[in-house]
């Protein structure tokens, strides 16, 4: 066993090439040639941590709800850079810390209290963010929905 690892790389390293100093690609078993047995792990697709958290507040006719999760300690691959770039070989620039938090909902509700419920039985009003991302690009997605 090497880091998790069984005969090899496991299916969720990250794989490519290392730079030398002259900037070229590095000759890792130094054969002359640059291949697949050149190849080292430039990182790993899958969180070492992740977590998440949900909560709910109702008092009297309030009710508040908080959805969120996260994950760390996990790479991934800038494949639009690659493509731009008209990169083939992966190396170490193409490969960012996809660390993230994702608040997935939250909410506020009032229920408003009806005196007379023959015509209408229940009426509330929500104001609710969903699916806020932060991330190591520093990138904010936002969703409203009233």
């Amino acid at each position: 066993f090497y880091h998790g690892n069984i005969l090899g790389y496991s299916a969720s390293s990250i794989l490519g090439f290392s730079i030398g100093p002259d900037g070229y690609y590095a000759d890792i078993v130094k054969d002359g040639k640059i291949s697949d047995a050149d190849k080292i792990v430039l990182g790993n697709s899958i969180p070492k941590w992740f977590g998440g958290l949900s909560t709910r507040l109702n008092v009297k006719n309030f009710y508040f709800e908080l959805v969120a999760s996260w994950a760390a300690g996990f790479s991934a691959v800038n494949t639009d850079l690659m493509i731009d770039e008209g990169r083939t070989m992966l190396t170490g620039r193409y490969i960012y810390p996809a660390s993230y938090f994702s608040l997935q909902r939250a909410a506020a509700r009032y229920d408003i209290p009806l005196k007379n419920r023959k015509i209408l039985k229940n009426l509330s009003v929500e104001i609710s963010y969903s699916n806020v991302i932060i991330n190591n690009m520093t990138s904010v997605g936002v969703g409203l929905k009233f």
